[in-house]
């Protein structure tokens, strides 16, 4: 059997380091420069997707340095070295990889354990996607959080400064709490569900613009509120996901604003998905309450 992987049957990073070379796309998530015992420079890189974080080194600067930062998606290849009797991970090039293809080869395998507060949200949050039928909705869901400082702020941020989920790592918490609710409900079939899933995911996205990781309110937080940022976090994705199913953008678009035409003041929850990610939004909020986390505690 061989131990070569290509570019298509990318390995996750907990597999890979048991390969003698793989190929694949991963998260940059250190990027250090330092100097050996005979004045050379080279270079130590973290990467990480949702399993795994390993450490790799490069002894060549790489043409594209400047494109890579912290949170970057790249691809690369990787294999074993022996130095001194030691195993270790060798970078044969690194270059920043484009949007399409790190979707295609990685996905949500890209959202990376070494960042979150909680690496077991995102097992749950991979889980509930991966139950989803719609590769259309998979995809959009994965492009909206491809971008790095999108992906490190959902993961990172609190869902609110004074109130519910108020920790970082709370926007992710409380958002798949609500998308975990919406789920068990019983939809009339499977692409209700999954727009149910999608929605509820990224009700509250707007508010990586609003909140820091650092539990402090941004600047654009004290002008605009959170859910005229949704759209726009969202849109490149709406668009690519319009060309393949518009019904599920229009949709979307739907439950974010509740903008129905002709409705009084141009707002209506008018469908049954609106209406059950509200409710759950609700339900999640109250039940992380200090008053009854302690009753559920008692």
């Amino acid at each position: 059997m061989s131990n070569i992987i290509n570019m298509h049957a990318q390995p996750n990073l907990s597999n890979g380091i048991h390969l003698k070379r793989f190929k694949g796309c991963y998260r940059l998530v250190g990027f250090t420069t330092k100097i050996d015992r005979y004045n050379n420079p080279y270079w130590v890189i973290k990467l990480s997707d949702i399993n795994s974080t390993i450490t790799a080194y490069m002894f060549t600067m790489p043409d594209n340095i400047k494109a890579l930062h912290h949170g970057v998606m790249i691809q690369c290849e990787i294999s074993v070295k022996h130095y001194q009797q030691k195993d270790y991970l060798h970078l044969a090039y690194i270059e920043k990889t484009s949007t399409q293809l790190a979707i295609k080869k990685s996905g949500l395998m890209s959202l990376p354990c070494a960042l979150t507060p909680d690496k077991k949200t995102l097992s749950h949050f991979y889980s509930l996607v991966s139950s989803m039928d719609s590769n259309a909705l998979k995809n959009f869901i994965a492009e909206v959080l491809m971008p790095s400082d999108v992906c490190l702020s959902y993961i990172q941020a609190p869902a609110s400064l004074n109130h519910h989920h108020n920790f970082p790592g709370g926007l992710i918490s409380h958002s798949l709490e609500v998308a975990q609710i919406v789920a068990t409900m019983p939809w009339k079939d499977n692409i209700s569900r999954d727009l149910a899933i999608t929605s509820a995911l990224f009700h509250d996205i707007g508010k990586i613009k609003t909140l820091s990781c650092q539990m402090k309110r941004t600047t654009i937080g004290r002008w605009v509120d959170h859910d005229s940022l949704t759209l726009e976090l969202c849109g490149n994705a709406l668009s690519t996901l319009e060309k393949h199913d518009e019904t599920s953008a229009i949709l979307l678009r739907h439950v974010w604003t509740c903008a129905s035409p002709g409705a009084r003041y141009g707002y209506k929850s008018a469908t049954p998905i609106a209406n059950a990610v509200q409710n759950a939004d609700r339900l999640s909020s109250e039940m992380d309450k200090p008053s009854l986390k302690l009753l559920c505690y008692r």
